[in-house]
């Protein structure tokens, strides 16, 4: 029988500064709300780590190199820009 490794799925997510703080904030708890649900689900058989939001190149760059030596740690991508968007 064939097995899966025990990979993690860094959680990722950006966005730009320009929105402020309180904006972000709130991302980055509606993100941790869609994580937590993800990892409560039991037909996925990798973990989901949250990661904290990234607004910077220097940010983004940390956390992929970050995730480059990370043995386990598989990434996937998806962007959706959310100009007009109403939280």
């Amino acid at each position: 029988m064939l097995g899966t490794k025990p990979y993690t799925f860094y959680f990722i997510t950006g966005s730009q500064s320009l929105y402020g703080s309180a904006t972000l904030e709130q991302a980055r708890e509606h993100v941790q709300k869609m994580v937590d649900g993800l990892n409560v689900d039991d037909s996925l058989p990798f973990f989901i780590e949250f990661k904290p939001l990234v607004t910077t190149p220097a940010e983004i760059r940390e956390v992929c190199l970050a995730a480059n030596v990370d043995k386990m740690c598989a990434m996937s991508r998806w962007n959706r820009s959310w100009i007009g968007q109403k939280w």
